[in-house]
This record gives structure tokens, C-alpha cells and sequence, in this order.
């Protein structure tokens, strides 16, 4: 068989699957996001628990002097000033967290996007250079074509687990996607190396 074709086809599908060394960064970035937003959330929930205790503090504390009517009403306004201006500094926080996960989320989508375009296409090519050596190897002589069939049952069973992957890497959740990618990536290499055997037979 075509050892250069092999080769060079190795080389090309190596360069097209290699991924930056930050490949994680979306799916961190999306957990990330989302722990912001579970933060600022209950910061927000916090802030207003503690002015409340504040502000029944200075109630009770004004009362208890004999506040007049006016320094109750004073205080009352104040404590409102109070209450906006928190309510305004947590709704500040929690919006710019939840900006940052639309943003995580919206790079993981193109990450994934792009990483399936790449896993199928890695197949694809995988697969058509076996075919195309499944059709050269009916020039074999009757030895070397039975070591070839048994190399052949061997990639179709490497192909059937290289196509799962794909589909369970297809229907990841987004906490899952790294994992399910890396085991793809494994998957292919083994596919790789069964259309190697394939072509060692000449």
C-alpha cells in the first residue's frame, strides 16, 4: 500500500486536531460564570439581611430614647436611601455576573461548534482512506488479503466505537463536554492507528 499517502494523511489529520493549549478555558470559564453569579446572588441576599438587622437596630434604638415623630420619620427616609443604594449595588453585581456567563456560554458554543467540525471531519478522512485501501487490497494475494480482512474487522470495530463517542460527545452536557471530547480524541487515535494496520498490509 501507499505508505507516503499514510503518512502525509496522518500528519494532516494531527495539525487539523490539534487544539490551543487553553482548549479548557470556555468550559472553565462557564463554571466560573456561573459560580459569579451564585456569589453575587447570595452576596446580594447577605447585604439586605444585614441592613435589615441594621436598620431594626436603629428603630429599636430610637424608640427606645423617645424619638420624636420627625427623627423617626429621618430615619425612616434614611433607611430607604439605605435600602436603594444596596439594592442597586447587588443588582449591579449580579447583571455583570450574569453578562459573564452569557459570554462564557456563548465561547462554548463556538468551541464546541468548532470541535465538532473537527471531529468529523478527522473521521470522515479516517474513513475514506480505509475504504480506499479496502479497494486496493483486492490486488492482494490470497495471504496477505485474509491478513487484511482481519485488520478490516478490526477497524469496523474501532469505527463503531469512534462513531459512539462522537454521538455521546455530540450530546454532552456542557460540564461534560471536556471529558467526553478528550475520550473522542482517544477514540479517533485508536481508529487512526487500526487504518495504519490497514495499510501495513502489502
Amino acid at each position: 500500500m501507499d505508505r507516503t499517502t499514510t503518512t502525509t494523511l496522518a500528519l494532516t489529520l494531527a495539525l487539523a486536531w490539534a487544539l490551543p493549549g487553553c482548549a479548557d478555558r470556555p468550559a472553565r470559564d462557564v463554571r466560573e460564570a456561573q459560580t459569579e453569579i451564585t456569589s453575587a446572588r447570595q452576596d446580594r441576599t447577605r447585604a439586605r439581611e444585614e441592613l435589615r438587622a441594621k436598620h431594626s437596630q436603629e428603630q429599636h434604638e430610637a424608640e427606645k430614647r423617645g424619638a420624636s415623630p420627625g427623627e423617626m420619620a429621618e430615619l425612616r427616609a434614611k433607611h430607604q436611601r439605605e435600602a436603594a443604594e444596596v439594592d442597586a449595588d447587588t443588582r449591579k453585581d449580579v447583571a455583570g455576573a450574569t453578562s459573564d456567563a452569557a459570554e462564557a456560554n456563548r465561547e462554548l458554543s463556538k468551541e464546541r461548534m468548532e470541535n465538532n467540525d473537527k471531529v468529523e471531519r478527522r473521521f470522515s478522512q479516517l474513513d475514506m482512506r480505509a475504504h480506499e485501501l479496502r479497494a486496493k487490497s483486492e490486488r492482494l494475494d490470497p495471504v496477505k488479503k485474509s491478513e487484511f480482512e482481519r485488520h478490516w474487522l478490526a477497524y469496523l470495530d474501532e469505527r463503531r466505537h469512534a462513531q459512539g463517542a462522537i454521538q455521546a460527545l455530540q450530546g454532552s452536557r456542557d460540564p461534560d463536554w471536556p471529558t467526553w471530547r478528550d475520550r473522542t480524541s482517544q477514540q479517533l487515535d485508536a481508529l487512526e492507528k487500526a487504518v495504519e494496520k490497514l495499510d501495513d498490509v502489502d
